[in-house]
């Protein structure tokens, strides 16, 4: 399977640089967040239909930079986002003009990213504080909050296909963490570690030290526009902090794209208990921005877009598993992790996590799926955002421009 740019969306003269995409169901449509707007654009021929009237209170002015946009995934009409001034706001297209409800602000931080489950019944909010707020879309108001888990920003989360009161959430703590939203509680942590070669594969040996990847002269991009920082030549060791996260259609298998180039793959298990199965690396040689499957892919391919301007295609194969690069963590925290929290100042609490891990996990080597790569593309800028329909890959960039790929079956 190959990519190739079969077009972009029709900008104009509006360059400001788009910071979130993402597809209606049915695969017609596209909705932009940008630092100025946000705009519902047709897919077939790249034109824009609709720009959305998101000034709010909150924002106080008529350009509101949109940090979180999402679809309904039963009804093409709902859209979702979040506002720069932690304001979420809720949509239907026919009436564009104005949100359809008032704005609502239960995020004390800035929005990194949002998300809705299956039914479209519940709307999460993943924000800079390590919290996830969950919200009953129907009613309009707060269902639960998701927190004293994370010690640092909370830049993903994604709810469960088939297990309707779970979701999975990703930290620039370097963890992972499996939610029970229903009873408000965690499931599992999973704390990701900079993988070395092992002695066996039963073995789980972790190292601290992070692996040195050519990344951006100011480290670490914030989660809103993870790939906005300036590069250079000179290589950053960058820790395993987690930027995205995304789950394969059959709900087993879970990717994490991380700071220091790598994918971490984990499945559920025959017990429902999130576990690792994969440390993938040699498709980046920077951080991993958004980690992505292409929607209703029956063969589970998944993108990867990085802080060194690639898109990686991968594969869900049968093979060995791998075990290095994880620590898995109770959620009531009585091992693994032993110290650290959260770091003050903004620019600490994007270049640390966790320290002192527990060094001799054992993982369970049972799963044989591992991601395997099929190719790679220079995209020409890097990525902040990527979206997909059944024949289309929607990428945005730090340029302002939002491309189009198709996807080529070798």
């Amino acid at each position: 399977m190959t990519m190739r740019v079969k077009g972009q969306l029709g900008l104009g003269t509006d360059k400001s640089e788009v910071l979130v995409v993402a597809t209606s169901h049915d695969g017609a449509t596209v909705v932009t967040g940008s630092e100025s707007a946000a705009r519902i654009w047709s897919i077939k021929d790249g034109t824009p239909i609709i720009t959305l009237g998101t000034r709010t209170k909150a924002a106080g002015h008529d350009e509101c930079a949109i940090m979180g946009a999402i679809f309904s995934p039963v009804d093409a009409h709902r859209v979702y986002l979040a506002t720069e001034g932690r304001d979420l706001l809720r949509f239907d297209l026919r009436r564009p003009d104005t949100p359809d409800m008032p704005a609502i602000a239960v995020n004390k931080d800035d929005i990194g990213e949002l998300s809705v489950n299956p039914k479209g019944t519940f709307l999460a909010a993943a924000d800079d504080t390590g919290t996830t707020q969950v919200i009953d879309t129907a009613a309009w108001k707060l269902h639960t909050t998701l927190a004293r888990q994370h010690d640092n920003i909370c830049s993903s989360a994604k709810f469960r296909s088939r297990h309707p009161w779970e979701l999975v959430t990703g930290s620039l703590d370097q963890t992972v963490v499996h939610w029970d939203f229903a009873r408000g509680r965690a499931l599992r942590q999973m704390q990701l570690q900079t993988p070395v070669p092992t002695a066996s594969s039963d073995d789980a040996i972790v190292d601290t030290a992070p692996i040195c990847v050519e990344d951006s002269s100011d480290h670490v991009p914030p989660p809103r526009s993870l790939a906005s920082a300036t590069s250079t030549a000179a290589p950053w060791c960058n820790p395993p902090l987690v930027y995205s996260v995304a789950l394969s259609q059959d709900d087993q298998h879970l990717v994490a794209g991380a700071g220091d180039g790598c994918l971490r793959l984990f499945d559920f298990g025959d017990r429902k208990s999130l576990r690792h199965v994969q440390t993938a690396a040699g498709g980046h040689t920077a951080g991993v921005a958004q980690v992505h499957f292409l929607t209703g892919d029956p063969s589970r391919t998944l993108v990867s877009g990085g802080n060194d301007r690639r898109l990686v295609l991968w594969r869900l194969s049968d093979s060995s598993p791998s075990s290095e690069g994880v620590s898995p963590r109770p959620a009531d925290g009585s091992s693994g992790a032993t110290g650290g929290g959260v770091q003050k100042s903004k620019r600490k609490k994007h270049e640390g996590g966790r320290r002192g891990a527990d060094t001799s996990p054992r993982l369970d080597p049972a799963s044989s799926t591992r991601l395997d790569v099929l190719h790679v593309a220079q995209h020409g800028a890097k990525i902040n955002w990527l979206a997909s329909t059944s024949d289309t890959l929607v990428v945005a960039d730090v340029t302002g421009v939002v491309s189009l790929y198709v996807c080529d079956s070798l």
